[in-house]
Parts: C-alpha cells; sequence; structure tokens
C-alpha cells in the first residue's frame, strides 16, 4: 500500500470547500430555515416589520394547532395522506403499463418519453392559467367545496408522466 503525504494546499481545498457546501446549503434552505424560526414567534413578533431575527421562542402556536379542540388537525393530515397516496397510487397503476408498452413493444418510445420529459422540464404553475380558464368556462370556480388547491389537476397528470418516464427509463 503506498501512501501519500497530503500537502498543506490540499487541506485548504478541502476545508474551503466544505465551507462553500454549507453556505449554498444554508442559502438554499433558508426559506425553510425561516418558517421553522416564524413558528416558534409569539404573534406581535410575527407580524412586525422588519422581522425580528432575536425572540423568545414559544410553544403557544403548536399547542394551539395540536393541542385544542378548535382545529380538526388529524382529519387535515388523515385527508392529505388519503389524496396524496391515492394519487400516487393512480399514477403508478397508469404509468407501468405505458412503460412496459414503450419498452418492449416500443410504442410511443420516438416521441412520448421527449413529451413527457419536455412537459416535466415546465414549473407547474404554468399550468395553473389553463385550468383556472377551464374551470371559468365549466362554471366551477368556487363551486367545489372538496377540491384542494394544493393537489390541482396539474399534479397528477406530471406525476404519472413522471412515473412512466421513469420506469420506461429504469427498463430500458
Amino acid at each position: 500500500m503506498i501512501v501519500t503525504e497530503r500537502k498543506p494546499f490540499d487541506k485548504i481545498v478541502s476545508v474551503s470547500r466544505w465551507l462553500i457546501f454549507g453556505v449554498v446549503a444554508l442559502v438554499i434552505n433558508l426559506p425553510i430555515l425561516s418558517t421553522v424560526m416564524t413558528s416558534f414567534k409569539k404573534t406581535g413578533d410575527i407580524n412586525t416589520s422588519p422581522p425580528v431575527f432575536l425572540f423568545e421562542p414559544t410553544l403557544k402556536h403548536y399547542a394551539e394547532v395540536l393541542g385544542s379542540g378548535r382545529t380538526d388537525f388529524p382529519s387535515y393530515i388523515l385527508n392529505s395522506l388519503v389524496i396524496g397516496t391515492g394519487g400516487s397510487l393512480i399514477a403508478i397503476l397508469v404509468s407501468f403499463p405505458a412503460a412496459y408498452a414503450i419498452v418492449r413493444h416500443g410504442v410511443g418510445r420516438s416521441w412520448l418519453l421527449p413529451l413527457v420529459t419536455n412537459i416535466r422540464t415546465l414549473p407547474l404553475i404554468i399550468y395553473a392559467i389553463p385550468i383556472y380558464l377551464m374551470y371559468q368556462l365549466v362554471g366551477l370556480l368556487d363551486s367545489l367545496d372538496w377540491h384542494d388547491p394544493n393537489l390541482g389537476d396539474d399534479q397528477h397528470t406530471g406525476r404519472a408522466g413522471l412515473f412512466c418516464w421513469l420506469h420506461a427509463g429504469s427498463s430500458a
């Protein structure tokens, strides 16, 4: 076994890489960190402008959501789990046969996979305007009490296309 001695320059490069990694990770996670910090602020500190960075943390908001009977938090979580799991299962059930047909029989290989890949590169918010216009055209705006805006139709179709692309790519 050959052992090479590390040069001081290698150590500087290694430390600088970790520092850059740490700064990039902090910048990328800044919105999440800000949200978590805000959840521990008192209501008065949340509403102040400019924002307060040094504050006395409190668990009042967590106790209100999780402990008081004013919100039906467990049913909201159950609803999200059912909708998310159901949407994912539907996407998998649709994408497996499509991926099989693409890989085994070549159906849509030349046009379907590039189409799905290009659709997935667009941000999902781009689909919001056409969906809004379709709802408006049919008269469904503000008429569906059960519709969750966080689970819009664009996410289910995009999820099925993504699964189809992943299954076809992994089977080829």
